[in-house]
């Protein structure tokens, strides 16, 4: 049992959708890095962090000489969309319990 101040945490749970036309043979073309699934976060912000295959190249949507772009969803609702694979995935205004973080190649 926890006495004193009560502390409120944000749990994300993190959940990893990957879709890439004419790749679907290949496993884990995307994996998040931070954060993890189950970390508790005690701010309403948090940057997230990805990694992504060598052999899937990013770019502008449209792009002739890549493979594509990332799409990021929380909760089912697009956040952002990712062109370079050393980006951070800065994710605000969160509010207290679980969440879902999707990172999606199209």
């Amino acid at each position: 049992m926890l006495i004193g101040k009560l502390t409120k945490a944000l749990i994300l749970t993190l959940g990893l959708i990957t879709y890439v036309i004419g790749q679907d043979f290949r496993d884990e073309t995307i994996q998040i890095t931070y954060p993890t699934t189950g970390t508790m976060i005690d701010t309403n912000f948090v940057d997230a962090t990805f990694t992504i295959a060598d052999y899937f190249d990013l770019g502008t949507p449209g792009c002739a000489s890549c493979d594509g772009f990332i799409e990021v969803f929380v909760d089912g609702s697009s956040v952002d969309s990712i062109y370079s694979a050393d980006a951070i995935i800065p994710l605000t205004g969160l509010s207290e319990g679980n969440h879902t973080l999707i990172v999606e190649a199209v």
